[in-house]
C-alpha cells in the first residue's frame, strides 16, 4: 500500500489456456460429459474427459465440476467448488469426481406389510477436531411399495426413519428406526458404503 492507495486485484497481462481433465477419484477413468464451470465459463468434457478455456483472465477462480451419479467433494465444505490461482492454472487440472454410493431397502412393518410414504434418511458419520457428529446427508420417501433408494457420497452412514403420527383411526404411528440398530452390543453404530 502506497500512499493510502491500495492496488486493485492482480490481473493475468495476457489471456490464459485453461486445460485439465476430469477423472473418476475411485478409478482414474476420465468422466464424459462433465459439466467444468470456472468463474462465469461453463464447457463440457470430451469423451477423453478433458477440457480447454481459452482467453481465460483474471487472478483465478473457483472451479466446480458437475455430473449426475457424481459428487465433487466428500467434504462438504468443497462440494461448491475450490478456487483456484492463475499460477495453478499453468499446468494441466485434474479434476476428480466421486461416484455416488446407493442405499436401497423396503420399510415394512410388523406384519410384513409395505409402508408407503415414510421418511428414509442418510445421516453421515464426520470426524474433526472437535470430535464425531452425525450429519443429516439426504432425506428421501419410500413409494407405495415401501422401497426407498437414496444417493449418498461414499462415507460412513446410519439409515434413520421419522416419527408419523397415526393419520386416521385404524392406523398404526410409525415410530422411528435406526440401521444398525446401536442398542445391540455386537453390532457396528455405521455402514461404510462404498461408491
Amino acid at each position: 500500500q502506497t500512499g493510502g492507495v491500495s492496488p486493485g486485484p492482480a490481473v493475468a497481462a495476457t489471456p490464459a489456456t485453461v486445460t485439465g481433465v476430469v477423472v473418476s477419484a475411485t478409478s482414474g477413468v476420465p468422466v464424459s460429459r462433465a459439466l467444468v464451470q470456472i468463474g462465469m465459463r461453463a464447457m463440457l468434457t470430451d469423451h477423453d474427459g478433458k477440457f480447454e478455456f481459452d482467453q481465460f483472465t483474471g487472478t483465478g477462480g473457483t472451479v466446480q465440476v458437475t455430473k449426475p451419479g457424481y459428487y465433487f467433494s466428500l467434504d462438504s465444505a468443497n462440494a461448491g467448488g475450490v478456487y483456484i490461482s492463475v499460477s495453478e492454472m499453468g499446468e494441466p487440472l485434474r479434476l476428480r469426481l466421486y461416484p455416488e454410493a446407493l442405499f436401497t431397502g423396503t420399510v415394512t412393518g410388523p406384519d410384513g406389510s409395505a409402508l408407503p410414504h415414510v421418511p428414509v434418511g442418510a445421516v453421515r458419520r464426520e470426524s474433526d477436531e472437535n470430535g464425531t457428529r452425525w450429519v443429516p446427508a439426504r432425506w428421501t420417501s419410500t413409494n407405495a411399495h415401501g422401497q426407498f433408494r437414496v444417493p449418498v457420497p461414499a462415507g460412513e452412514y446410519r439409515l434413520e426413519t421419522r416419527y408419523m403420527a397415526r393419520l386416521s383411526m385404524g392406523q398404526d404411528s410409525i415410530m422411528p428406526v435406526q440401521v444398525p440398530d446401536i442398542s445391540s452390543s455386537d453390532t457396528s453404530d455405521m455402514i461404510r458404503i462404498h461408491s
